[in-house]
């Protein structure tokens, strides 16, 4: 079997180039691509098979320091079957595909993900998806002073009002990797964030419907972070920062439906205010 000349696809080099200036930031992106694809009908059938990879990196400003970010991948897909009747049905499929994608500006990680799928007829032989993400987080509490809060029930006429008030404190620790193989970049980023908080709802409800408004206030929200980076130009370096919004206040408003058949819950929130936050860093070689 020979595969039609004329249905031939040839290889495809894609190579692009952005810069853009601004005032507040400087950018630049360069992005490369090559795929190649094959095509062509056979006795009775057809086959068709591609291949490629890409690659796509940045640089920008964000808060006067210089971040990076890519995404690079590459594929490659094979599908072969049979026409009746004018119709196309696949009898072999195979496929895998594999990226990564990293942003030192983010809160996240270095991310990788890696598919792949053979199919033979109807049947799926193997299928395979999975992502992986070099971002941990664990979640302390939120731990309640008052074992699960106070609560108190007043009567209004024939309509019952609850009051709920609680008080507490949590914590979160998060540790993120960031990987740049083509600026020759690591970066190891722990940090940790606690809080302390109470709360306050008021509400009516009658069995089976529930409505009423609810305020936050969070206070001491602190972070403390410490960022350890090397790269082959500037060596090892590390950075302490730290950041605190000493009050923040949010109201809402909320309804909730628990029935046999139907269970929702609704919030809005209607305001919300905070005093300015105190931040800084600390550079230590």
């Amino acid at each position: 079997m020979k595969l039609s000349p004329k249905l031939l696809i040839p290889a495809t080099l894609v190579l692009t180039a952005l810069v853009s200036t601004s005032t507040a930031a400087q950018a630049q992106s360069i992005g490369a691509s090559y795929y190649r694809s094959y095509g062509g009908n056979v006795a009775y059938g057809y086959v068709s098979a591609d291949a490629g990879a890409h690659l796509d990196k940045s640089r920008y400003v964000s808060h006067r320091v210089v971040q990076h970010t890519y995404d690079v991948g590459a594929g490659a897909h094979v599908r072969a079957g049979v026409t009746v009747l004018w119709r196309s049905i696949d009898a072999f499929r195979c496929e895998a595909d594999a990226g990564m994608h990293d942003d030192t500006g983010s809160t996240s990680g270095t991310s990788a993900a890696i598919t792949g799928l053979l199919r033979i007829g109807p049947w799926t032989l193997a299928s395979y998806n999975r992502t992986y993400d070099l971002t941990a987080t664990h979640n302390f509490g939120p731990y309640s002073l008052f074992g699960g809060g106070l609560r108190a029930l007043f009567w209004v006429g024939p309509v019952p009002l609850t009051v709920q008030g609680d008080a507490g404190c949590g914590a979160r620790a998060t540790f993120q990797v960031n990987l740049n193989p083509f600026e020759h970049f690591a970066r190891a980023t722990p940090s940790a964030n606690g809080w302390a908080y109470g709360s306050m709802s008021a509400g009516v409800g009658v069995p089976g419907f529930s409505a009423g408004a609810v305020s936050t206030l969070q206070l001491a929200n602190a972070t403390l972070g410490y960022t350890l980076s090397a790269d082959l130009e500037d060596g090892v370096s590390g950075q302490l920062g730290y950041s605190m919004v000493p009050i923040a206040i949010y109201l809402g408003l909320y309804a909730e439906v628990n029935l046999w058949y139907w269970h929702e819950y609704w919030y809005r929130q209607i305001y919300s205010w905070s005093a300015g936050s105190v931040s800084g860093t600390t550079v230590l070689n």
